[in-house]
C-alpha cells in the first residue's frame, strides 16, 4: 500500500484534506446522521495523520520501557497496520 497523503488534513465545508487533495467529503444530515454528528465525523477524519503520528511515536517510545505484548500495544501495532498497511509484529 502506498503511503497516505501527509498532512495536515483539513476541513475545507464539507470536504476534509489538503490544498492540493481532497481526501473525503463528510455529507450532512440524514438517516441518523446530525449536523453535529458530521461535524465530529469530519473533525475525527481530519485528525487521521495526527493521530497515526501520535500513536506510532507513543508506541515507539513506550516499547523500551514497558512490556509491549499487553492489549494496548496490540491494538495499537492493529491499528497502524490497519493504517498503513505495514505490518510491525514481534
Amino acid at each position: 500500500m502506498s503511503g497516505h497523503t501527509p498532512g495536515p488534513w483539513t476541513i475545507q465545508g464539507a470536504f476534509i484534506g489538503t490544498d492540493d487533495a481532497h481526501i473525503a467529503q463528510v455529507k450532512g444530515e440524514g438517516r441518523g446522521v446530525t449536523s453535529q454528528r458530521a461535524e465530529a465525523n469530519s473533525a475525527l477524519i481530519a485528525a487521521a495523520p495526527d493521530l497515526l503520528a501520535a500513536l506510532s511515536e507513543l508506541l515507539a517510545e513506550s516499547e523500551e520501557f514497558h512490556n509491549p505484548n499487553t492489549e494496548g500495544w496490540n491494538m495499537a501495532r492493529a491499528a497502524i497496520a490497519k493504517a498503513t498497511g505495514v505490518n510491525h509484529e514481534d
